[in-house]
């Protein structure tokens, strides 16, 4: 009984990341690892772990902690943020641009700009 409970849930998980589109990984790890023009094999000694996990972590099938998102992100030179997705509570490359524009602005210009940002809440 236990072993055909495990071989069901492989068959529910296979299925369910056989499923999943590039579009719809569960984070921005892969992304990240793109941009920086680097492979699994690469990409896995700049972090400190081995290449299959980090496969595993780009999928969603090993979770995606705090301690990995902060050793990925200094490997990709990025943020920890950076590397969730927008489900998750991530931004996008839009959002982080108006961000840094906005940490650039003169403080008194930005009084300005969280007055109107905050106006649009109410919509």
């Amino acid at each position: 009984m236990e072993l055909a409970n495990k071989i069901n849930k492989r068959y529910i998980w296979f299925y369910m990341v056989s499923e999943t589109s590039k579009d719809q990984l569960p984070n921005r790890v892969r992304e990240w690892r793109k941009r920086r023009g680097l492979t699994l094999q690469e990409a896995a000694p700049k972090i400190g772990i081995a290449f299959a996990s980090l496969s595993r972590i780009e999928k969603g099938q090993r979770d995606l902690n705090q301690k990995w998102m902060e050793a990925i992100a200094a490997a990709f030179d990025c943020s920890p943020a950076d590397l969730l997705s927008v489900e998750m509570g991530g931004l996008t490359d839009d959002e982080r641009s108006a961000i840094e524009i906005l940490r650039r602005v003169p403080e008194a210009s930005q009084a300005m700009l969280y007055a109107a940002i905050n106006s649009q809440k109410k919509l």
